[in-house]
């Protein structure tokens, strides 16, 4: 951070800064406010000058949302550039019109009010408005503290991009306009998840003009009333269902869904000629950044729900199920885990600002692992493949399953399991599909980098590759093992899959009682209890061949172990612990 540099609008520009009065920034947020700006321009003399008020509930205000690393912040002061203030000034008294919108959001707006024509309109911004300085390090955790109210209260969140506010609109085609957002550094950054997620109008700057694709287009084209000058590709072009494709997908990266309580519907999806278009011509697109991040997303496209519709006045943060929290947290996670920030210990914030938790709780433990304790058995029903994540974990067991920060491995929506005071339980699946398989493998392989291992009454193999953590203690000796894969390799044309591997604490038996002193066998294991090890990758072997994986040539392979597929009614019960203990 010593090493930042606030940017001018023109880098031979000398301008002087400009900020906030610091006593009455630190008195509106002490008191428990949030401060809001306006910018007042003197016709005069060309001169500027800031205005700073706290928000009431009738407050209308636009919320900015910036990329760090493009120079519009300042670590030393609640200041920016004069020319920085005169451009954000006529950026937002330019912005289109906003208010309540139509329940279908293709239908125009009968009353084009613009709640936000005032002579100046009022804004918040991260720089300004969130104190800096260690000796303002409480007002700062009350300012993040506030950050989902901030953004999800907002009339309008406008979004400045460097790469984008250097691209004009006119006559530029839509397929390249949502592109270039899709691509941009914006996109990348975990702060502007945060923002972009939370807030409902979501209002793009670029060199000529302020676009809000999401209200001003539709899935098929421009909407009732659009009056930009974009090209649209015509109906039943090869470009057309592109532009479905790339439309639905920015609907889904700004989490419109979680706006609004909407029935899901299958998304548009893009076909073979239309990837093949993506393929040639996403990389002739001048400026774009990140073009691995467009076309990995379009990969998952065909398999992503999206949702038809929005009602602005609605917001994410509604009352849902304890599972629907978890299928949320798996959003957050999967989407954090491939953007990036410049101070890893935000993602905590960020992550609790989105799930609507209290951050300065969150933050109090001093450690990332406390803070992702806290975070995680907060929830009543978590992802089971948590256990399959191969990024960086606690050390401590029984908890070297809790991960430090989301990581590249993505979560799997189902199957959940239930948090209980005595562990982790497996939650059964209505589908087959999200139903991993549980072998039982009666032999200790917990000191294996790797291992084979072959289901009791079939000819295939599994090998198994262990990733393996750092641990802060020995594993206890056990006589058998649990290895969960999320896929059943030996009933699938698959031939990869991931899992954990698990240590067997215990194991219950079920018997009925007939009669006195006599008991029927009913299921070889009612219960299984065990502690988590590592994440695993499993590659199905024929019967003439051992090769595929990479296996280290002293570790022990040449002997297969044993599994015994675990019955469905069994339980399947993960200890964990306090990190106290």
């Amino acid at each position: 951070m010593r090493s930042y540099v606030t940017k001018h609008v023109e880098n031979d520009c000398t301008c002087s800064m400009m900020g906030l009065p610091r006593k009455r920034l630190t008195e509106i947020i002490a008191a428990g406010g949030v401060p809001l700006v306006s910018i007042e321009t003197d016709k005069s003399d060309g001169g500027v000058r800031l205005h700073i008020k706290r928000r009431t509930l009738s407050s209308q205000y636009v919320a900015i949302s910036h990329v760090w690393s493009d120079g519009m912040g300042n670590p030393n002061d609640n200041a920016l550039p004069v020319c920085q203030i005169r451009r954000l000034h006529q950026y937002l008294e330019a912005l289109p019109h906003s208010g309540n919108r139509a329940i279908d959001k293709r239908a125009p707006n009968l009353i084009p009010s613009n709640p936000l024509s005032s002579k100046s309109v009022l804004f918040w911004m991260d720089t300004l408005c969130i104190p800096v300085g260690s000796a303002y390090v409480d007002l700062r955790m009350q300012s993040i503290n506030r950050m989902a109210s901030i953004y999800a209260t907002a009339m309008q969140v406008l979004i400045l991009d460097a790469e984008l506010q250097k691209c004009r609109t006119k006559g530029t085609l839509a397929n390249e306009l949502l592109v270039r957002i899709l691509g941009s550094n914006w996109m990348a950054r975990s702060w502007t998840f945060q923002e972009g997620a939370l807030g409902i109008d979501c209002i793009f700057q670029f060199a000529d003009t302020a676009l809000d694709p999401i209200y001003a287009w539709c899935e098929s084209g421009p909407a009732c009333g659009y009056k930009g000058e974009v090209n649209f590709p015509s109906e039943g072009s090869p470009d057309h269902n592109t532009y479905s494709v790339l439309y639905t997908l920015l609907w889904d990266r700004l989490r419109q869904g979680w706006k609004s309580p909407l029935s899901p519907r299958e998304r548009p999806v893009a076909k073979p000629s239309e990837r093949l278009f993506l393929e040639k011509n996403i990389p002739k697109i001048p400026g774009l950044r990140s073009i691995g991040l467009v076309q990995s997303a379009l990969q998952a496209a065909p398999t992503a729900s999206r949702y038809d519709g929005v009602a602005a006045s609605e917001h994410f943060r509604r009352t849902t199920s304890d599972e629907g929290r978890a299928l949320q947290l798996v959003e957050i996670w999967n989407e954090l885990g491939c953007r990036t920030t410049s101070m890893t210990e935000d993602i905590h914030v960020i992550i609790a600002n989105l799930l609507d938790f209290h951050a300065g709780d969150v933050m109090d433990p001093s450690g990332k692992i406390e803070r992702m304790h806290a975070i995680l058995l907060s929830f009543d029903y978590l992802p089971f493949s948590l256990f399959y994540d191969t990024g960086s974990k606690c050390k401590d067991l029984p908890n070297t399953w809790l991960p430090v920060e989301p990581s590249g491995s993505s979560m799997a929506q189902y199957p959940l399991m239930k948090r209980n005071l005595d562990g982790f339980l497996l939650m059964k699946s209505n589908s087959r599909t999200h139903e991993p398989t549980v072998l039982l493998i009666e032999s200790n392989v917990l000191d294996h980098k790797s291992f084979h291992v072959r289901k009791t009454g079939q000819n295939e193999s599994l090998a198994i590759q262990l990733f393996r953590g750092e641990t802060s203690s020995t594993l206890p000796e056990t006589k058998s093992c649990c290895l969960v894969i999320e896929t059943d390799l030996f009933d699938s044309s698959l031939t990869k899959t991931r899992g954990a591997l698990f240590r067997v604490t215990e194991t219950k038996a079920r018997f009925d009682v007939v009669e006195e002193l006599r008991a029927v066998y009913c299921c070889p294991v009612e219960e299984l209890r065990a502690v988590y090890c590592c994440p695993v990758e499993a590659e199905k072997l024929s019967s003439a061949h051992v090769g595929g994986m990479c296996i280290d040539p002293d570790d022990s392979v040449s002997q297969v172990h044993n599994a015994q597929k675990v019955h469905p009614s069994t339980k399947l019960v993960v200890e964990y612990g306090d990190l106290s203990s």
